[in-house]
């Protein structure tokens, strides 16, 4: 789950880079930049919510979490264990859509990864 931390916030960060230099081009309108800005501003919040998303779960036993998301409308979660009920699949969808501010047709995918011993 590490390698994908990284590459999630490898592609965020050049997301934001991108933002910021269409935010500050002066060839751009006002409104041209504030949209770019503002989209900044929605990736980093919402980035922070995925990462303390995975620090929630971790906090709630398992040994280790990951959530990415494109956009809102669908979001990928991914926690370590050695088994996962449809019970605490349907749990942390729930955890998903509350911390994460997710729409009802929102779509949440919950895998888990077995802990290497």
């Amino acid at each position: 789950m590490t390698g994908a931390r990284i590459k999630r916030e490898e592609q965020r960060s050049r997301e934001v880079e991108e933002l910021q230099r269409e935010a500050s081009n002066e060839e751009n309108s006002a409104e041209e930049k504030v949209e770019a800005n503002d989209k900044s501003i929605e990736i980093l919040a919402f980035t922070n919510n995925e990462k303390e998303l995975e620090s929630l779960l971790k906090e709630q036993g398992y040994s280790d979490a990951f959530v990415f998301s494109q956009d809102q409308n669908n979001v990928q979660i991914m926690v370590q264990a050695n088994e996962l009920s449809n019970d605490e699949a349907l749990a942390i969808m729930a955890t998903a859509r509350e911390k994460l501010e997710l729409n009802d047709r929102a779509e949440v995918s919950v895998k888990f990864e077995p802990i290497e011993e």
